[in-house]
């Protein structure tokens, strides 16, 4: 855990990155550019052992629990709590913590704000999912089963992630979802002109 919550000021560097975006700024580019390299950040290392881009699984993550960093920029919040008394910006683990001391079952909690109905099961507590790696990774084996769900409609099986019960919700949720991933690898990546 304290690796993770070590990685916590990474992730919100990575994520500022890609906020201007997602703000409505245009990006404008005249030359080729690869995807934002994420190899090395807690998104890479679950895109690579769960074998999904770590570009979705960030662009969700935005989608989910996105806070205001500033003019311009948005980042994934990794103490981010959503109930039934609307959602919560934690501004600590410890605050995060107490929050989900009694937690209600539709709760959804941390960076891809995993929902405690469908998916507490996948934990011990559910405070461990205010941890960025467990919440990660929770969310990208959410998300890969998911698309399995829906193998010819990549829109549908991502929206699934959100909403497995209904086809409009989830086909809304999947739209937004695949436009921020698809903006996010049109950022410029390491080594990109």
């Amino acid at each position: 855990m304290a690796w993770a919550v070590q990685q916590i000021p990474q992730i919100m560097r990575t994520s500022a990155i890609v906020g201007v975006i997602l703000v409505g700024i245009t990006l404008v580019a005249t030359t080729p550019t690869r995807a934002l390299d994420l190899s090395h950040t807690i998104w890479g290392v679950v895109g690579q052992e769960r074998k999904i881009d770590p570009n979705l699984l960030l662009a969700v993550a935005l989608v989910e629990s996105k806070r205001y960093a500033g003019p311009g920029k948005i980042s994934p919040h990794p103490w981010a709590i959503r109930d039934a008394a609307g959602p919560h910006f934690c501004k600590s683990l410890q605050e995060a913590k107490n929050l989900l001391t009694n937690p209600r079952a539709n709760t959804d909690v941390g960076l891809m704000q995993v929902n405690l109905y469908w998916n507490g099961n996948r934990v011990k507590d559910p405070s461990d999912l205010l941890d960025p790696g467990t919440n990660i990774r929770v969310g990208a084996d959410v998300l890969v089963e998911a698309i399995r769900s829906a193998p010819n409609d990549i829109i549908l099986g991502i929206g699934r992630y959100h909403r497995p019960d209904d086809e409009i919700e989830a086909r809304a949720y999947g739209t937004r979802v695949y436009s921020t991933w698809q903006n996010l690898t049109r950022l410029p990546g390491k080594g990109s002109a």
